[in-house]
């Protein structure tokens, strides 16, 4: 198994699926404001072209991206917050 990590095409490969995966994600933020403007009944604006299109899939990359890294955050941060509340309160002993 460690034998194929080695290759060069191992990486180049993983790549590729993890990108593809982050614009299934982008285009699942699509539908989605698409279906909200479906059930609240908001028109798209007329005779907007590729660029339109292209800021509207920008934003849904961005918020991914924001989504990500407030997770990433909130993952580091929990772990230092806990062992700072042990610390102050006695370690891992409970009040009773």
């Amino acid at each position: 198994m460690l034998k194929g990590t080695a290759s060069p095409t191992s990486g180049r490969s993983s790549a590729v699926v993890r990108w593809s995966s982050f614009h299934r994600r982008a285009g699942v933020g699509v539908k989605l404001k698409d279906a909200m403007n479906t059930i609240f009944e908001v028109e798209e604006p007329q005779g907007v072209g590729f660029a339109w299109y292209a800021r509207v899939y920008a934003v849904s990359c961005a918020g991914i991206l924001t989504l990500g890294v407030l997770l990433a955050i909130s993952l580091v941060m929990s772990p230092g917050l806990a062992a700072c509340v042990a610390d102050e309160f006695g370690g891992s002993e409970r009040a009773t």
